[in-house]
This record gives C-alpha cells, sequence and structure tokens, in this order.
C-alpha cells in the first residue's frame, strides 16, 4: 500500500530515519563499553548517556542538513555560491571551455535535485528553519525511540547472559536487526516503496554495522 507524499508521511519518514540509526549505533556503544567493564547495568547506564547524546546530534544533523543541502542545491539559492565556486575557477586559471562544462553539468544537477523536490512534495522551494527545527524534532526523537528499543534488547540479553559472549551479542544483536527491518520497511511503504525492500536494505545495512563489533567480541572471548 502506498501513501500520497505528504506533511504527515514526512514526519513519519524522519521518525523512522531516526529509529534506524538509534537502533545500531546505542547498541554497538553498549556492547563495546560491556567488552572493557565486564559490567552490564555500567554498560546499559553509558548507552543511556550516549543516546541521550545522539538524539540531540542527529536531531541537529537533520536540521543543518537540510538547510545546507537546499543553500548548496537550489538553483536560485545557491548562486551567490556558485558566483564564487566561478571566481575561484577564473582564479586558478582553468580553461574557459572546461569551466563552461562544469557550469553546464551543475545547473544540470540543480535542475534535476529541484524536479526530486518537487516531485516528492518537500516544499524546499525556499528555506524554512521552522520546516527544519520540526525535522531534527522528528529524527531526533525517532533515534531516541530506536536507542530505547536497543536499551532493551541489551538489557533483556544481558539478563540471559550476564557474561560477555557471543550468544549475548547475537540475542541482542538479532533482536535489533529484525526491528531495524521492521522500521526500514515502514519507512519504504510511507515512501511509496517496496516493504520488501526496504526492510532487506536495513537488514543488510545492520548487519554491516554489526559486523565488526562482532569480530571485535568474537576475538575478545577466543582469546580469554
Amino acid at each position: 500500500m502506498a501513501f500520497d507524499n505528504n506533511s504527515s508521511d514526512l514526519v513519519i519518514v524522519n521518525y523512522f530515519t531516526g529509529i534506524g540509526d538509534g537502533l545500531i549505533l546505542p547498541f554497538i556503544t553498549g556492547t563495546m563499553v560491556f567488552l572493557l567493564t565486564s559490567n552490564g547495568m555500567l554498560s546499559l547506564v553509558i548507552l543511556a548517556i550516549t543516546a541521550l547524546l545522539g538524539s540531540v546530534a542527529f536531531g541537529l544533523a537533520r536540521y543543518f542538513g537540510e538547510i545546507a543541502e537546499i543553500e548548496h542545491h537550489h538553483p536560485v539559492l545557491s548562486a551567490p555560491e556558485a558566483r564564487k565556486e566561478q571566481e575561484m575557477m577564473n582564479y586558478v586559471g582553468i580553461d574557459n571551455s572546461l569551466v563552461t562544462a562544469i557550469n553546464e553539468d551543475m545547473n544540470r544537477e540543480k535542475k534535476d535535485w529541484l524536479k526530486e523536490i518537487e516531485d516528492n512534495e518537500l516544499n524546499w522551494e525556499q528555506i524554512s528553519k521552522t520546516r527544519a527545527r520540526k525535522g531534527g524534532w522528528q529524527t531526533g526523537l525517532g533515534y531516541l525511540s530506536g536507542a530505547v528499543l536497543a536499551a532493551t534488547a541489551f538489557f533483556v540479553s544481558v539478563r540471559i547472559y550476564p557474561e560477555l559472549s557471543l550468544r549475548f551479542f547475537f540475542c541482542g544483536g538479532l533482536m535489533v536487526l529484525v526491528l531495524n527491518a521492521l522500521a526500514g520497511g515502514w519507512k519504504a511503504t510511507f515512501k511509496g516503496r517496496s516493504f520488501v525492500r526496504g526492510a532487506l536494505y536495513c537488514l543488510v545495512y545492520g548487519g554491516i554495522s554489526l559486523a565488526m563489533p562482532a569480530l571485535i567480541v568474537y576475538f575478545f572471548v577466543t582469546q580469554q
């Protein structure tokens, strides 16, 4: 089932975007602290602290990212930046024919960007700090929600496996991966795309993200 692209759907997309990162990064943080301290509850507390900091960081990144993207890609609003780039190319002595070709490519990319913005009804024809601020809140709260789920998975794993082990990591990691896949699928659905493809993409992304911590845990456990 596909949904129309409107402001309410964009809220959901921002929220589930935050959830994806909020699931993965705090769980990795908690696991690494558990590896260093062998204290499950202390690791959970640090996971919670870093989750709060992460939600602020991702919210701000969403806010400033939207403004920066519009300033850089909008055909009209990016004109001052384009003039500076033109002056720089002239200053370093780049051949005029090459400068013309570069400018044509940049203008084409900006037109394509604007068309994509219009097709997705993002209303980014003008910079709006209020809209960007809302997007930041939505993404930050999504991240925090994902972190709560990650903390729950971590807590359950610690209760089952009080000491760091591969079983602990795979228990928590599996829960995180499943939740991440569901979040990716729902996000894709609200963007009018396939739930299965969105879920698989996030499953692969999550698996790659957890691969390095899994190797670290493996070597740590086997060396004991």
